[in-house]
């Protein structure tokens, strides 16, 4: 029977060694991944251009510039100063030509003549904000005599951004054009940027996703191969080692549950006021209004270290570790206690913790836990319902928020703030 118990510890042994080597391997992935990611973004400044593009825009066939003038000679006076833009043209000599040219085709600038034949240019200006496609596009407007006051103010709900006064030089137009289409190009730039960015983020979301679920495979190998051991042998020193390892695989899985929560894209935001505060602090009134409100149910608070300090929203924080606290309150009820656990022994960040014996049913599980497939007993980071909400307060902070239940450990809420918050964000 000894050799066989000395032959279970070798083989688990091996195991273990296997697969901590794997997960080491995934690991040094994941932190090359979030280093790249980094790197790339202290360069970003750098590639992201705040200035705008230069006035003149030479070949600029994404611009598109709408020119209205009934006066043909104007018209080609019009469109010749603007050439060297480079950008596309569309001369119309009507109302009815302009409000097609309009429907037809997205604009980066419209210049109107203030009159065109018997139609105020004002009035086709209010014409084109009407359509949605050119509601945010600037209008130049051209004028054969300096307009009064209330004329300008017109213009301005109308949506022309600048008047020319007739004569008006032709390099003159074409620096006014350039500079409203300069920062029109650079806005369609950021856009497409953003874009990518988003793409990237989003892409960056779903392979920490995929590294993290490479990682759990290994490590409930190793927390199984860690309960046999404990399983087959009566060895002490065997015996701590194994408990040694599966209290480390657990602690391995709540960091998962917190990193696969930071990873997530499309947090919701709050506005933030910022200010010193004491977790402690913000805790002890959450847990004394919950024993105002529930007499019967005993909050046992504990902590770990001494310094709960940080930079937060006490406002926003406080309802957050209240809902959680109501949530297992309400699950708890009297047979079980609820224990708050803080802790400030770490330099960067600090925790609270909410935990129960009672295990919420899963039905209610199915409903509270999102994003993904909602498994009872299995550990799903998020929140729903009731819940889902406080999510965006701590992601607003740059923490993290992840909660689980299942027999026989019961439920347990974890927050994660850092303490220079403002940073983290």
């Amino acid at each position: 029977m000894a050799g066989r118990e000395v032959e279970v510890r070798c083989d688990c042994g091996t195991d273990v060694i296997n697969f901590a080597r794997r997960g080491e391997r995934v690991c040094r992935l994941l932190l090359e991944l979030h280093v790249g990611q980094n790197a790339r973004g202290r360069r970003s400044p750098k590639r992201l251009r705040t200035d705008p593009e230069p006035m003149t825009l030479f070949a600029r066939t994404d611009l598109h510039v709408l020119v209205v003038d009934a006066q043909a000679d104007r018209l080609e006076a019009t469109r010749a100063a603007l050439a060297p833009a480079g950008a596309v043209l569309r001369p119309v000599a009507s109302v009815s030509q302009a409000m097609a040219a309009v429907r037809e085709q997205a604009l980066d600038l419209a210049i109107i003549d203030s009159k065109v034949g018997d139609v105020d240019g004002l009035a086709i200006a209010a014409a084109m904000r009407q359509e949605p496609r050119v509601q945010d596009v600037p209008i130049l407007m051209l004028a054969d005599a300096a307009p009064d006051a209330k004329w300008l103010a017109k213009a301005g709900d109308a949506g022309v951004v600048d008047v020319l006064v007739r004569p008006v030089e032709p390099h003159v137009l074409l620096n006014k054009a350039g500079l409203i289409l300069g920062h029109r190009g650079e806005r369609r730039r950021l856009r497409g940027e953003l874009a990518h960015v988003e793409r990237l983020l989003r892409s960056n979301e779903q392979m920490v996703a995929g590294l993290i679920h490479d990682l759990r495979t290994p490590l409930m190998a190793i927390n199984l191969s860690a309960e046999v051991v404990l399983a087959r042998t009566q060895e002490e020193p065997v015996q701590q080692a194994a408990r040694r390892i599966r209290s480390s695989t657990v602690r391995m899985s709540r960091l998962f549950d917190h990193l696969l929560n930071l990873a997530r894209v499309g947090a919701e935001v709050h506005e933030i006021a910022w200010k010193a505060g004491n977790l402690q602090e913000v805790v002890a009134a959450a847990v004394a209004d919950a024993q105002g409100g529930r007499p019967q149910t005993k909050i046992d608070v504990s902590q770990d270290g001494d310094d709960f300090s940080g930079s937060f929203d006490a406002e926003l924080v406080g309802r957050a570790v209240r809902n959680v606290l109501g949530t297992a309150i309400e699950h708890a009820g009297t047979a079980h206690p609820v224990a708050v656990r803080i802790d400030g022994t770490h330099r960067d960040r600090i925790w609270v913790q909410v935990s129960t014996a009672a295990v919420i049913p899963p039905d209610v599980q199915e409903r509270m836990f999102v994003p993904g497939p909602s498994t009872a007993g299995r550990e799903v980071p998020g929140f729903g319902l009731g819940l889902h909400h406080i999510d965006g307060f701590i992601r607003a902070h740059g923490g993290s928020i992840v909660g689980r239940s299942r027999a026989p450990d019961g439920t347990v809420f974890e927050l994660l703030l850092p303490r220079d918050a403002i940073a983290a964000t």
